[in-house]
């Protein structure tokens, strides 16, 4: 159907998304306007000692600056 072709292609534009800000070199990380995590790659996650639980979307930035 039309609706899961959307979807297929939906997910495959996030996973083109995720690899190219995974492969930058430099930290990369992403707020919302309301200062909670959207994306961050594993060089912003390794810089500041952030585990894979501590980068879930929906983190408020203050908290992960506190650690």
């Amino acid at each position: 159907t039309e609706q899961r072709h959307l979807a297929l292609r939906s997910e495959a534009a996030d996973l083109r998304l995720r690899t190219a800000i995974e492969n930058i070199n430099e930290s990369f990380v992403l707020w919302d306007s309301t200062q909670r995590l959207i994306m961050c790659n594993s060089k912003y996650q390794q810089d500041n000692g952030l585990s894979d639980r501590d980068v879930m979307p929906g983190t408020a930035r203050a908290a992960l600056e506190e650690r």
